[in-house]
């Protein structure tokens, strides 16, 4: 690996390990699908489209399967564990399978979110899966360092390892960002050559971090009187502002971003009065407490969006505050509402109210339906509750169907792997029970590193 070298001898023996991986994939750099294009403009609404994710998500749908490897990684988050609203069904395998697609089409930004679960798996003592993944990168990666692509730099910083003081880059993540900020990526690049040690950027004969800091603030300026010069600032140009400002508490810059803030969210209240009820929930995202959030939901509510009838329902049944008594009668309304609509969540919430808080016969038998329900459209946590409701062989055959799904449930997991090591309720698989094990003892292995690391030891 680098050590103390300047920048114009930059080399590094990952890198050539990249260059020799074969075959190189063409990096994605063609003009954006116009499905994608009004696709974009729907997640967030303009000045002339209300925001409605659910026709994005169609439209998505249709660029990915005409092979877009931009729609590939804005289809993904939608299937995301880690997405606050379900506009689709939580799906891990939909959004691992799409992200690498996209990412081994040369999309930076997948690559650069595999990199970034890969590097969460590792904070959390988690076993790396996505190794192989990572390594059929590689040729991509080496495709874009080959063609001078600037977010490739920033790629290969995120390949490397974070040290452990995670506010800071490594030596060798800085070379990478400092060639990437000198090739024109004066924002990504420039915004984290701040947090590199002043050691390390000295040898490379770069700018300071303070200086790189000052830069940094000094395009911010500039980008602020260029949008002060125009007449009426649309959307998209108030957004893009707003990310470059970023975290900065500074007073030249707090101030106005409180300012686009503002003009923001009174442009999604006008889009809500229009009758886009998405536009309600863009601004319950803003807020942490349910209490701040609810007034939105209601909103969106009286426009019949899944989401928020499935919140408010939620929390009818399970109120955050303790003072609070469960509302049965009013949640139960609101959750059957939003599954008139096919959200799942909903489906699988009030199926599992029936179960814990029912003794009616008839509500448990509806309770098995509504997870089949859900669970044939997609969603895993139903499948879940399926093999833990039914009987045997079904139960062990949605324990299968959410393993295949993505699952990873300790519970489920072993009765999974008894299903193919067996054949009860699908076909004996000796090969994919020992998938099944494997990750079982992934799991488990992680789960006793991770209580020694905190301290916890044996339980």
């Amino acid at each position: 690996m680098l050590k103390n070298k300047s920048s114009k001898k930059f080399k590094t023996t990952l890198l050539k390990s990249i260059l020799v991986c074969g075959i190189f994939i063409s990096p994605f750099a063609f003009a954006e699908n116009p499905l994608v294009t009004q696709a974009k403009e729907l997640q967030t609404g303009s000045e002339k489209v209300g925001i409605d994710h659910q026709k994005a998500i169609v439209l998505l749908k249709k660029a990915v399967d005409e092979g877009d490897a931009e729609a590939m990684y804005l289809l993904g988050h939608y299937y995301s564990p880690s997405n606050e609203f379900s506009y689709v069904p939580e799906n891990y395998k939909m959004y691992q399978m799409l992200t690498l697609k996209a990412a081994k089409l040369g999309h930076w930004d997948a690559i650069s979110q595999i990199l970034s679960d890969e590097s969460a798996l590792k904070v959390f003592y988690m076993a790396a899966e996505m190794k192989k993944e990572i390594n059929a990168l590689k040729p991509v990666i080496a495709k874009g360092i080959k063609n001078k692509d600037p977010k490739a730099y920033i790629v290969m910083s995120d390949l490397l390892d974070q040290p452990i003081n995670y506010r800071n880059f490594s030596a060798e993540q800085c070379q990478w960002l400092y060639q990437g900020y000198r090739l024109g990526d004066i924002w990504d690049a420039g915004y984290r050559l701040r947090s590199c040690g002043d050691d390390d950027l000295k040898k490379m004969k770069a700018p300071s971090s303070q200086e790189f800091s000052q830069m940094y603030d000094n395009n911010v300026l500039k980008e602020i009187q260029t949008y002060k010069q125009i007449a009426q600032p649309t959307l998209k140009q108030k957004t893009d502002l707003l990310n470059k400002i970023g975290w900065n508490q500074a007073e030249e810059f707090a101030k106005f971003s409180e300012k686009l803030q503002k003009e923001i969210k009174d442009f999604y209240i006008q889009q809500g009065k229009q009758g886009y009820s998405d536009a309600y929930i863009y601004i319950a995202k803003d807020h942490l407490e349910f209490k701040d959030k609810k007034p939105w939901y209601e909103k969106a509510a009286k426009l019949n969006n899944p989401i928020a009838l499935t919140a408010l329902g939620d929390a009818y049944l399970y109120p955050d505050d303790e003072k609070q008594k469960p509302n049965p009668k009013l949640g139960i309304q609101y959750l059957e509402k939003a599954i008139q609509l096919n959200d799942v969540e909903a489906m699988n919430t009030l199926a599992v109210w029936y179960n814990n808080e029912s003794k009616k016969e008839q509500d448990q038998e509806q309770a098995e339906k509504l997870y089949l329900h859900a669970a044939q459209l997609g969603y895993v946590v139903a499948m879940q509750n399926l093999a833990r409701v039914l009987d045997e062989p079904e139960s062990y055959k949605w324990a299968s169907i959410a393993f295949q799904n993505g699952s990873r449930d300790e519970e489920i997991l072993p009765m999974a792997y008894q299903a193919y090591a067996e054949g009860i309720g699908v076909k004996k698989d000796p090969k994919i029970a020992a998938e099944v094990q494997q990750l079982i003892d992934r799991i488990e292995n992680n789960d006793q590193n991770f209580r020694k690391a905190v301290g916890l030891g044996e339980e």
